[in-house]
């Protein structure tokens, strides 16, 4: 890049500290629109600090910065204002929910300095209103909200549009009076999310698998991903001669993580247990290698499942997504996949027995129209394409 040019998208995003979250830029470089992606240089995930990871070939440029603070809604990049002046965006996309500081400091000082347009993204799906926060946190959560409330009043008057990811979010922020919406997937790449059966033959013989059943659980080991619910079910199915592939935990050293492994012993379930621990870029070869995906996730007071990335990406991977009818995650199947009540022992116990009776040794599931599909709808191509387009007809 020159030292001084105008660019068509500035993109500021945490996510992109990883390699593979880069992809829709990516995407959008080929499309033709000239990017720069700014990333922190390290994020904290725990204790842990962790990198940014390198460019990588197909990457827009990309510039790491300083990111202060571990509030979401707080946080800043040190020397944003300078890549600003620098590139003179037509377009700024914020990774970040519109009720946030770093949307609106952007937001004005791009504003004044080069009229760019500002598009934020948001995964929020909880209801902005007293009442609801009230009755789902109680009296602590009444402050917080009013604050996020009165950011969201500023910077709804200077953004362009918003990007969410799911229908509730959506609904939310029209309520509360912005009118350039747009609903995106959160796109998977397709390069390591597709069918794969050389990979699956591979992983499983790696895995000493090859003959069995095997139940994939990916993604994060907290209360609110409902991992108990999936064990306390695989323990009236021990009749059966499945395996459950869990991640490794490594990341999640606190309580919940140690129940797991409590409920993991005692329920006799430690030799029908393999850990994993794949890169976001080799999930796709254990999601290959497993029969069915489960996701069992619940609903708390502060949280219900946004997106889930997960199903998508086991979609694309031609596998059967049972998961908890909560959040966004009906949203994502869109009748590709198996829904149980949330919380459910009974009926996600009946659902994989069906699923186990009704498949040939746990070795033919595979579907080719599921991953159609979610290549057709969900992945960084669709969301680049409707990202670009959105943002060009305002």
């Amino acid at each position: 890049m020159c030292n001084s040019c105008s660019i068509d998208v500035l993109a500021i995003s945490s996510a992109c500290h990883t390699a593979i979250n880069r992809k829709v830029y990516s995407d959008m470089l080929s499309a033709g629109s000239s990017v720069v992606i700014v990333v922190p240089t390290e994020m904290s995930f725990g204790n842990t600090i962790v990198k940014a990871d390198a460019p990588r070939d197909g990457d827009p440029d990309v510039i790491y910065l300083k990111l202060v603070g571990s509030n979401a809604r707080m946080n800043y990049f040190v020397g944003i204002f300078n890549v600003i002046k620098k590139y003179s965006p037509k377009y700024i996309v914020i990774d970040n929910d519109p009720a946030s500081i770093m949307v609106l400091q952007i937001a004005i000082f791009s504003k004044i300095i080069n009229k760019a347009n500002i598009f934020c993204i948001s995964y929020e799906n909880l209801p902005l209103t007293l009442h609801s926060s009230y009755t789902r946190r109680g009296f602590s959560s009444v402050i917080p909200l009013i604050y996020k409330k009165f950011i969201l009043a500023l910077s709804k008057t200077l953004i362009t549009g918003l990007f969410v990811v799911n229908d509730d979010g959506h609904q939310i922020f029209k309520s509360n009076g912005i009118k350039n919406i747009c609903k995106i997937p959160l796109g998977f790449d397709s390069n390591y999310f597709k069918i794969d059966y050389e990979s699956r033959i591979q992983k499983r013989k790696q895995l000493g698998v090859e003959n069995k059943f095997v139940i994939g659980y990916f993604g994060r080991i907290s209360y609110e991903k409902g991992v108990h619910t999936l064990l306390s079910a695989l323990s009236r199915l021990l009749k059966y001669d499945w395996i459950l592939l869990i991640d490794k935990f490594d990341r999640y050293h606190n309580s919940y993580a140690k129940a797991i492994n409590d409920q993991i012993d005692n329920e006799g379930l430690s030799d029908r247990v393999i850990y994993s621990s794949p890169s976001h870029i080799n999930i796709g070869k254990f999601m290959n290698a497993v029969d069915v995906v489960v996701m069992p996730s619940i609903s708390t007071p502060v949280w219900v499942e946004q997106y889930g990335r997960v199903a998508p990406e086991a979609m694309a991977c031609g596998k059967i997504v049972i998961a908890s009818n909560t959040g966004a995650i009906p949203m994502l199947l869109n009748g590709h996949g198996i829904l149980f009540d949330e919380g459910d022992v009974n009926d996600l116990t009946n659902t994989l027995t069906e699923i186990i009776d009704g498949g040939d040794g746990g070795l033919l599931f595979c579907s080719q129209e599921i991953s159609d599909y979610a290549h057709k709808s969900l992945n960084t191509v669709k969301q680049a394409k409707s990202m670009l387009t959105f943002m060009e007809s305002i």
